[in-house]
């Protein structure tokens, strides 16, 4: 399986930081925001990676991440010159997908904890569709909505409609094939000057290929995309990390617990490490994984 992680955009939302800093390197607690969602997909099982981003900020996420070596991954940069959307990076993405591969995509700016995270995904793959993943908010109106019948098969998505017809939010998190390549190459730019995701997944839908799973009650989501929910999404890591003693996002635990790296190579990396907070996490992991 492979996972596309979008880290482009201008991030308007955030100004004026996002001036100097790319967005998804802005930290959610003590982490860079595009740990979460390496991290997540790291735990779906996917160990080949493509990061799109703008040039001027590929040296600082090759400087951070690397080619993956840490974390028993391989991680491989395009660059998303304009800033023309989501469905946009999909035409970059052609080449590292190819016809037969199925892949993940995440936005960078996404942040997921969820609890039973192999019982909630084990649909989420099916052989002969694409799929989306749904959680349900308060105010429809402020996102993509999704209408399911009961075998969660989607029948449309609207984007911030005045009257819903449901309040499943599509999260920024998909599940496609190399068909959404192509149909990347046939849509056209929205008002906004941008390809948007919706039309990707409305050609989905027109060859009733659309299915869907829908987040419960004890998952958390964050768009991280504005400072309120970048704030949100702090004081919950910083929550689960004192009342429980976990770090979510921590990519060299996450590839310990998947076997992407033994234990001997994650002690080499720590042994690397000067005095810090995140060594002291590490080595917490390591004993526990000794124990």
């Amino acid at each position: 399986m492979k996972g596309l992680v979008l880290a482009g955009g201008t991030g308007t939302r955030m100004y004026p930081i996002t001036k100097a800093v790319n967005k998804h390197l802005l930290l959610v607690h003590n982490l860079p925001m595009i740990y979460y969602p390496i991290s997540f997909l790291m735990m779906l099982g996917v160990k080949e990676f493509l990061i799109t981003t703008h040039e001027i900020y590929l040296n600082d996420f090759i400087k951070l991440l690397g080619n993956g070596k840490n974390y028993g991954i391989s991680i491989n940069y395009k660059i998303q010159q304009e800033a023309d959307g989501i469905a946009g990076a999909l035409n970059i993405a052609d080449g590292f997908i190819e016809k037969n591969d199925k892949f993940i995509m995440i936005l960078g700016d996404n942040f997921f904890f969820v609890p039973n995270l192999g019982a909630t995904f084990k649909n989420f793959f099916p052989s002969d569709k694409a799929a989306i993943c749904l959680k349900a908010v308060d105010k429809p109106q402020a996102f993509g909505i999704a209408d399911i019948d009961k075998n969660g098969i989607v029948k449309s998505i609207e984007e911030k409609p005045t009257i819903a017809k449901s309040n499943l939010a599509v999260t920024g998190i998909y599940y496609y094939d190399y068909r959404a390549i192509e149909f990347s190459r046939t849509i056209k730019k929205s008002n906004r000057g941008e390809l948007e995701i919706t039309d990707i997944n409305n050609e989905y839908i027109k060859h009733n290929a659309m299915s869907s799973i829908t987040l419960n009650r004890s998952a958390v989501w964050f768009d991280c995309g504005t400072y309120e929910s970048l704030l949100s999404a702090s004081s919950f890591v910083n929550a689960i990390k004192q009342n429980h003693g976990l770090q979510p996002g921590v990519l060299e635990e996450v590839a310990l617990r998947k076997g992407y790296i033994t234990l001997d190579f994650l002690k080499e990396i720590c042994d690397e490490l000067k005095p810090c907070e995140y060594k002291d996490y590490l080595n917490v992991v390591i004993k526990e994984y000794q124990n």
